[in-house]
């Protein structure tokens, strides 16, 4: 009977020992597991940021450009009531002289 108790004994120890690596490397695994679900979240929340950042930036140049738009579509009717340089009436005087003359030839 001391074989046989010998033998379930050490049978139970090295399953004992079986459990115990399965075990811790089961601990390691998970935390491995943990640590690339932590990290593909940090990526998807960076990639979610910079998304964000980018949209908002499209949406305030947008605002911008139809702002600027909206301060110029106005004055692009309208004629131009004085020059803009005090010389610049004398210009178009000459301009103005300048056809005739090319016309009358």
């Amino acid at each position: 009977m001391e074989t046989v108790d010998e033998k379930s004994s050490s049978t139970v120890t090295a399953n004992t020992l079986d459990i115990k690596v399965v075990a811790k490397r089961m601990d390691r695994l998970e935390s491995q597991q943990a640590a690339i679900i932590l990290s593909e979240t940090d990526i998807v929340n960076s990639k979610t940021n910079m998304r964000r950042y980018f949209l908002d930036s499209q949406k305030a140049v947008k605002e911008f450009l139809v702002a600027q738009l909206a301060h110029m579509i106005p004055l692009l009717g309208e004629k131009d009531k004085e020059p803009q340089h005090p010389n610049q009436q004398m210009t178009d005087l000459v301009r103005a002289n300048i056809k005739n003359v090319i016309l009358k030839d």
